[in-house]
């Protein structure tokens, strides 16, 4: 499957412990960082994660970015303490694709349309054998509803629900399957038993069971954040394994 490369940077100032130019790699939960030094006058430094998306539309773009942002600042807070400095961000917010870099300044708007497809009328035609092929029904049924019910956090426990009956009920193996789609996803250490888990899987977990660092507010707003992301990897899941064996 082919995918984008996006390197998403943050600026922060260490106006006296500075770093050189330099790749980290410490090894999970921590991502690979690559530290720019771009002005040692003023301490000036910029973070770069490299994220492997299937696209940059903002349903992937935005959450993707929201992710990368708690690790580079999981990254700071820990930096700051072993180093006993200070690091203060600068706020900026930027994504590189093929080494240009875009500001990143996402303004949501407050009420939304829906675009609306209209398709052609030879589309049944292109379509038709694909009416015809032996899908599994009950997948099928079972994507339609978990599509259908409009309250969030329902849409997201259903969907993940269906992905997981596709991993033959295993956390592990549902989280191996999305890590093929975006193989830079955010993985965390799960309090119960120090096994790393995706953000998927760790929002699930924060529905389902008290986990006493989780935010009952924060995983909600999380989840409405990460829903359309999430929905188009269960959907690609989904078509590569909707014929019948």
């Amino acid at each position: 499957m082919s995918d984008v490369l996006v390197r998403v940077g943050f600026t922060a100032v260490l106006a006296i412990d500075q770093f050189a130019s330099q790749r980290v790699a410490l090894g999970e939960p921590y991502p690979e960082i690559d530290i720019h030094l771009l002005d040692s006058s003023k301490g000036l430094h910029d973070f770069r994660i490299e994220k492997r998306l299937p696209h940059l539309h903002p349903t992937v773009l935005d959450p993707a970015i929201e992710e990368t942002r708690r690790q580079i600042e999981y990254f700071w807070t820990m930096l700051a303490f072993v180093r006993d400095t200070v690091i203060v961000p600068t706020g900026q917010t930027f994504y590189e694709v093929n080494g240009r870099d875009t500001e990143y300044n996402r303004i949501r708007p407050k009420s939304s349309g829906t675009l609306v497809g209209l398709a052609s009328t030879e589309w049944f035609d292109m379509h038709r054998d694909e009416f015809h092929s032996a899908f599994n029904l009950e997948r099928l049924k079972r994507l339609s509803f978990a599509l259908g019910i409009p309250e969030p956090v329902g849409r997201y426990v259903a969907l993940y629900a269906l992905l997981l009956s596709e991993a033959k009920d295993s956390q592990s193996r549902l989280d191996e399957i999305l890590m093929k789609l975006e193989p830079t996803l955010e993985r965390t250490r799960s309090p119960k038993n120090g096994h790393f888990e995706t953000i998927f899987t760790r929002l699930r977990n924060e529905l389902a069971h008290v986990r006493p660092r989780a935010s009952f507010f924060e995983t909600h707003r999380e989840i409405e954040l990460q829903l359309p992301r999430f929905t188009w990897m269960v959907k690609t899941v989904l078509r590569a394994n909707a014929r019948d064996a």
